[in-house]
């Protein structure tokens, strides 16, 4: 199931939710730099985990005009060598997490979907910034 995290500045983060019938705990994937929401590699690693009980949430930590801001970013980066790039931002990274796992423990009540969520432990699976970002 597709789902848009809400953020303040009238953007969102999006991610897909799988939640198996015999789900024990919710495992929200964490994605920074390189690997994303749609990498092949972590859908295997996800469907693998839903397959075992665990619900997953595979999102990405920055907005799609944050992506696109760090690719043309990259192109200058020679030019312009104190240019940070927001997939490199751990403050960020970890505030977008902190975001993700309040909407998920706020809107249990208010969605039948997310109500399937309630109770359960939460972790969470990031290599490279992503992990940084735990």
């Amino acid at each position: 199931m597709k789902i848009s995290v809400p953020l303040l500045n009238n953007e969102s983060l999006n991610g897909v939710l799988n939640i198996p019938s015999n789900s024990n705990a919710l495992i929200i994937f964490a994605h920074g730099s390189g690997s994303g929401a749609s990498s092949p590699r972590n859908k295997y690693v996800a469907d693998v985990l839903n397959e075992n009980g665990f619900t997953t949430l595979l999102i990405d930590l920055l907005t799609e005009q944050e992506q696109k801001s760090d690719e043309k970013s990259q192109k200058i980066m020679g030019k312009y060598p104190g240019i940070v790039l927001n997939k490199f931002n751990i403050h960020l990274l970890s505030d977008r997490l902190r975001i993700i796992t309040h909407w998920i423990t706020e809107n249990q009540n208010n969605d039948s979907t997310m109500e399937k969520l309630k109770d359960l432990p939460i972790g969470y699976f990031g290599a490279s910034t992503g992990a940084a970002s735990l």
